[in-house]
């Protein structure tokens, strides 16, 4: 799933992220720029999601704890650097059922 635009991925992370304690690290990014105002990159992700035993995700978790990708674009605005879209990629993930 890729979104895009700043309004979009905050209602997605907020939509998403509920009552959950949440841990992310982002390590080691590769980034290509592209032209004056455009870039791209990859960043390796570590994750770890805990919810309420009483109130698990959509899926049924309570426990989640992952590795992957970050896959992003960036565009350059008169304000700055800003992301443009993101993806994320999973390598593993461990969740309690």
């Amino acid at each position: 799933m890729d979104v895009h635009g700043v309004d979009n991925i905050l209602k997605y992370v907020s939509g998403s992220a509920g009552n959950q304690v949440s841990t992310h690290y982002g390590h080691m990014p590769d980034i290509e720029i592209l032209s004056d105002d455009g870039a791209r990159g990859i960043w390796a992700m570590e994750d770890i999601l805990r919810l309420p035993k009483d109130q698990p995700s959509i899926y049924g978790y309570t426990y989640l704890h992952g590795f992957g990708h970050y896959h992003e674009n960036y565009v350059r605005l008169r304000s700055g650097w800003r992301i443009k879209s993101t993806r994320l990629t999973r390598l593993f993930v461990e969740r309690n059922a």
